[in-house]
């Protein structure tokens, strides 16, 4: 092979090498703005454990003691915020009536509003 084909050659093997990285990084690039954009859009995670409970507390206190003694029947020792996180999927699964029949038997008070006369 003469000289100036071998320089060619490894001029056009150079550039396809560069065409290459770059289109690689250009796919990263792109990936990452992708991920971004998707960390934004989703809300964090809530904390059941940081939610606090309407009045009257004790109550649903109780209730969360009474469910995880169910659970342990069963062999499952879950903590206060797996309870929650289980009657809220619950209720995500009940059907529009039930959910509402459901609703309107739930009783607690409200201590940002005053009670309707």
């Amino acid at each position: 092979m003469k000289l100036k084909d071998l320089k060619s050659a490894l001029r056009q093997s150079l550039r396809a090498e560069e065409r290459s990285v770059k289109e690689r990084f250009a796919g990263l690039a792109t990936a990452a703005e992708r991920h971004a954009a998707e960390r934004e859009s989703t809300p964090p995670p809530i904390d059941p454990d940081a939610i606090s409970l309407p009045e009257p507390a004790e109550t649903y206190r109780s209730l969360i003691e009474t469910l995880r003694a169910r659970y342990l029947r069963v062999g499952f020792d879950p903590d206060r915020a797996h309870v929650v996180a289980a009657a809220l999927e619950a209720l995500n699964a009940l059907p529009g009536v039930e959910l509402r029949r459901h609703m309107r038997t739930v009783t607690g008070e409200r201590k940002s509003r005053p009670p309707q006369d």
